[in-house]
């Protein structure tokens, strides 16, 4: 009975942050659109025509399809390596010491998408 006397209805003490429904859905359509931004630089990365190159070594059609599958936080994580990439590319440094890089970070996708692939079966 002690236990029980604890548990009530009330407000929880110490909580004063509330939501509004506007709110949530703002905060919702910001997530999603980083999401959405964070897809778009891995998918850029993909299709680079270098990236293209290591077509014989990744099967890089698999690892696109199953990037918008990533949590939230692996998504970002190769979202930020691709962008800096990307910025090495646009830049016009094609093969240089960040070559292994790419390759790591492509190799990084790869097992990535077996694994998600494994544990969506």
């Amino acid at each position: 009975m002690v236990l029980f006397s604890s548990l009530h209805a009330g407000p929880i003490p110490g909580v004063t942050h509330s939501l509004s429904i506007e709110n949530l859905k703002t905060e919702i359509s910001a997530g999603n659109a980083e999401r959405a931004g964070n897809v778009r630089e891995v998918q850029t990365l993909l299709r680079h025509p270098e990236v293209q190159e290591l077509a014989h070594l990744f099967d890089l059609e698999k690892i696109e399809a199953a990037i918008p599958k990533l949590d939230d936080a692996t998504l970002a994580r190769l979202a930020d390596e691709s962008a800096r990439i990307n910025e090495r590319f646009q830049a016009g440094h094609p093969y240089n010491p960040n070559w292994t890089a790419v390759i790591i970070v492509v190799a990084t996708m790869a097992m990535i998408v077996l694994v998600v692939l494994i544990t969506t079966r």
